[in-house]
């Protein structure tokens, strides 16, 4: 198929329908000369996406952006290739389409098709990865939204991955329409099924939360407005940075039984998380006798975010729980940190002139963080702050910043962008909180630092040994 569409003649006056193998119309041409506009089909897309990539893919996509293509259509279109794959809807690639779509929509204009092809072709490259179809039957209908959103609540998956994608796909739906988002719930409720199975750490953390269910349900409306004096958040992280699992699952749990308004606890939980990948040692990514790294930390960034958004749509008792998972997973991820002491601390902000003009500014931090100097990007993103120049255009190019890959493989490339927008979701959520800031460090500093790659021998080497000695994956994860 992928010969048949590169040995196409020059392009016609007339629209050229490009088909496949069954004689479907995958993409119609045309030029400047043709008066009509051609737009493809939704499934004409999906296929197109299905067989083509890298610059022949977004040749064809910018010519079908310029003549009608939506970002609800890409989107609608990117949704039907991952129903060939349900439990890919953990996948980080797919997290960055829903990202993508949002950060369309905060540009618009001409702008917008940026973010929608960079989310094409990284789907494009990960379901060449992914092969065939596995077949998979979705079913003919799924329960409510709000009833699947319930079930990733309470059977989360590894890292919450299942209930990352049900918040993504949440978020994708506004931009598709309800109507297109309804036809895809049976993709949400076969990937949640194909999500929900987690490893024996994570169960632990879910054994400890099971036995509180009750009391959950009980006090999942005690929610008083006038006790949001009370919650003093510096007070409530330690508990979750520095505490045991059961010392970070009761905080939350005392924090909700005295009223705590859940937007708070969510806040306080992104805090948290981002301390935890401030605090993470980059020693662990080059170590093939572990199973976590920097990554697994990047994820638990996400996961809180999503935690935060799942906030005002999911059943408050079902949110709840995945409130005490999440908190239990960033305090057994405390083995990942760095010596006390070392690289925790923000460096102090950089000497600049008084300026009202935030471009040159924000340039200054973009630079750094693409030049791989996280450091300086966090000096002069303290700076930024102290000139109390404008926010709203400093977090969009942070956004767009994290779609500059610079070659990256798409799961790579895809995390930095689902990493830094949850970093910017959760800042402007963070609103009048004066240690928001450390949000967007995390991120800038994980993203400046990109993972380092394990030696493919050692990693062969060590999967050899655990096979002939029986060895089990180590895990660093203090339960």
């Amino acid at each position: 198929m992928r010969s048949a569409i590169r040995s196409r003649p020059p392009l016609p006056s007339t629209p050229m329908p490009v088909r496949d193998e069954l004689g479907r119309d995958m993409l119609g041409y045309i030029t400047g000369n043709v008066p009509q506009v051609y737009v493809p089909q939704v499934c004409d897309i999906a296929t197109l996406i299905g067989c083509v990539a890298g610059a022949e893919l977004a040749g064809m996509l910018a010519a079908a952006w310029e003549h009608g293509l939506t970002g609800p259509q890409l989107a609608d279109a990117l949704l039907r290739v991952v129903a060939q794959h349900p439990a890919m809807l953990g996948d980080p690639v797919l997290w960055a389409v829903a990202d993508c779509a949002r950060l369309a929509a905060d540009l618009g204009g001409e702008r917008a098709a940026g973010p929608w092809l960079v989310a094409a072709q990284l789907v494009a490259e990960r379901h060449a990865t992914w092969g065939a179809s596995n077949g998979i039957d979705l079913p003919a209908t799924a329960e409510p939204l709000r009833d699947l959103l319930a079930q990733a609540c309470r059977q989360p998956g590894d890292l919450g991955v299942a209930a990352i994608a049900a918040a993504k796909f949440a978020d994708l739906a506004t931009e598709v329409g309800e109507a297109s988002a309804t036809l895809h719930l049976p993709l949400l409720a076969a990937g949640l099924r194909a999500l929900a199975p987690v490893r024996a750490e994570y169960a632990q953390i879910l054994s400890k939360i099971e036995p509180l269910r009750p009391r959950l349900a009980e006090i999942a409306e005690l929610r008083d407005p006038a006790k949001a004096r009370a919650f003093v958040e510096p007070k409530f992280r330690p508990h979750l940075v520095d505490g045991s699992v059961d010392q970070a699952i009761k905080a939350c749990l005392r924090a909700a039984e005295v009223g705590i308004p859940h937007e708070l606890l969510a806040q306080g939980l992104c805090l948290g998380a981002a301390e935890r990948l401030l605090r993470c040692d980059r020693k662990w990514d080059s170590d093939a006798t572990v199973d976590e790294s920097s990554t697994t930390i990047a994820q638990l960034v996400v996961l809180a975010s999503a935690v935060r958004q799942l906030q005002p749509v999911a059943p408050p008792a079902a949110w709840l729980e995945l409130l005490l998972f999440t908190a239990g997973l960033i305090a057994a991820t405390a083995p990942l940190d760095r010596p006390k002491g070392v690289g925790s601390d923000l460096p102090d902000a950089a000497q600049v002139q008084q300026t009202w003009d935030h471009g040159p500014e924000i340039a200054k931090i973009v630079s750094h963080l693409h030049a791989g100097r996280g450091e300086a990007a966090i000096a002069h993103l303290r700076a930024y702050f102290l000139l109390v120049l404008p926010e709203q255009p400093l977090c969009s190019q942070l956004r767009e910043a994290a779609l500059s890959d610079h070659g990256q493989p798409a799961l790579e490339a895809a995390r930095s962008i689902a990493v830094m927008a949850a970093a910017v979701d959760d800042f402007q959520a963070l609103s009048g909180n004066p240690h928001r800031e450390r949000v967007l460090a995390a991120a800038l500093r994980y993203l400046a630092e990109p993972e380092a790659p394990r030696s493919r021998l050692a990693v062969i080497e060590t999967a050899l040994q655990r096979r002939s000695l029986g060895w089990s994956s180590q895990s660093l994860l203090r339960i």
